[in-house]
C-alpha cells in the first residue's frame, strides 16, 4: 500500500510540474533558458576555453594520481584518525558545557541588546521621528495596534508635560511648610504670597 501511494504522490508531483511549465511563465522560461544557452555556448566557443578545458583534464588526472599514490593513502589515514578525534571531542562532557554556556552569554547579550533596540524605538514612536510605514511595523513588533500606539505615545507626552507643574506644585507647598516652621503666617500682612497691603 505505502509504494502505491509513493507512486501516485510522485504522478502528482511531476504533473503539477508539467502543467506549472505548461503556463504563460513557464513558456517563457523555457524560452529565455534556451537562449541564454545559445548566447552561453557562443562566448565559450573560443580558443582560450579550449585550452581552459585541455588544461583541467591534465590537471584533474594529476590530482587523482596524487591520491592514489603511498603518500596520498598516508595522508587519507591521517584525515580519517583526525576526524575521529574531532567527533570525540564534540560529543565529549566538557564541550557540551562550552557550548551550553556560549549560548546563553549569546542569548543574554542578544536580549539586552533587543530590550535596548525596544526602548529606543518607544523614544523615537512617542518623539514621532518616524514615518506611517515604520511607526505603523514598529507597532506590529512592539505588540500594538498603530491607533494604540497613537494613544500610548498622546499620553505619555501629556504625563511628560505635565510633570514640570507637579514638581513646582510640590515645590510650593515645600515652601510653605518651611514658611509656617519659621513662624510666617501666610495670612499675615507681610507674607510675600499674599495680596494684601499693610494698614497704615
Amino acid at each position: 500500500l505505502t509504494p502505491i501511494r509513493t507512486l501516485k504522490t510522485g504522478t502528482d508531483a511531476l504533473q503539477a510540474g508539467a502543467r506549472m511549465l505548461g503556463s504563460r511563465e513557464g513558456r517563457n522560461v523555457v524560452v529565455e533558458g534556451a537562449s541564454l544557452f545559445v548566447h552561453l555556448a557562443e562566448a565559450l566557443d573560443t580558443p582560450e576555453t579550449h585550452n581552459f578545458v585541455r588544461k583541467t583534464a591534465h590537471f584533474s588526472y594529476d590530482v587523482f594520481k596524487l591520491l592514489a599514490s603511498a603518500e596520498g593513502e598516508l595522508l587519507m589515514q591521517a584525515a580519517a584518525e583526525f576526524g575521529h578525534r574531532v567527533i570525540e571531542m564534540a560529543n565529549s562532557p566538557e564541550t557540551v558545557d562550552l557550548v551550553a554556556e556560549a549560548v546563553a552569554n549569546v542569548t543574554a547579550a542578544l536580549q539586552d541588546e533587543y530590550d535596548l533596540s525596544t526602548r529606543e524605538l518607544e523614544a523615537r514612536l512617542r518623539r514621532g521621528h518616524v514615518d506611517e510605514a515604520t511607526a505603523a511595523a514598529a507597532a506590529a513588533s512592539l505588540g500594538e495596534t498603530p491607533a494604540r500606539a497613537k494613544e500610548d505615545s498622546d499620553a505619555k507626552g501629556a504625563v511628560e508635560v505635565s510633570e514640570p507643574f507637579e514638581e513646582n506644585e510640590e515645590l510650593t507647598a515645600e515652601r510653605k511648610s518651611t514658611a509656617t516652621d519659621e513662624g510666617f503666617d501666610e495670612s499675615h500682612p507681610l507674607h510675600l504670597g499674599s495680596k494684601s497691603e499693610p494698614e497704615p
